[in-house]
């Protein structure tokens, strides 16, 4: 049945459904103030709750480069199992890897900064589109943070 889902617990559910299943999602709950993946207008709804806009932001964070090493594998199977964050203006990076998925078999890791999907760069307002449109088998290249997993680099507040 259906399982209400949040922040804290989409990726478990996630994990342990059985396929296929299906998704729904409610795309008028109100974001609360600070939420990185949104900018928020002037109108707030209740005290620290926002209206959220998909406005997109102007200045993209430059690609890493050093401190980290190139990456590249190849998505031969979807669902892929890789967790993105991507707040606006901020480069698309690994937060999750499903255990034993294709992205974890294909030698993913939590801290690597997305750059292109299918030879094609992307960005936080594009990665997402690019993946769902691509035919796999399909590249994706990466930054990795030198040292192997997030290195101790910060998830996105």
């Amino acid at each position: 049945g259906d399982r209400p889902v949040d922040a804290s617990n989409w990726f478990e559910e996630y994990q342990s459904a059985k396929l296929p299943f299906t998704l729904t999602f409610d795309t008028k709950v109100p974001v609360h103030a600070g939420n990185p993946f949104f900018a928020a207008s002037e109108q707030q709804t209740a005290p620290g709750v926002v209206v959220a806009s998909l406005e997109r932001a102007e200045d993209e964070e430059a690609a890493p480069g050093v401190g980290f090493d190139d990456v590249r594998c190849t998505v031969e199977a979807l669902p892929f199992g890789m967790h993105v964050q991507a707040p606006p203006g901020r480069r698309p990076r690994v937060v999750g890897v499903l255990k034993g998925s294709p992205a974890d078999r294909s030698g993913v890791h939590v801290g690597d900064v997305l750059l292109e999907v299918a030879g094609r760069g992307v960005t936080s307002s594009t990665w997402f589109s690019s993946m769902q449109q691509a035919r796999v088998p399909y590249g994706l290249f990466f930054k990795r943070p030198v040292g192997g997993d997030d290195n101790g680099v910060p998830p996105y507040e």
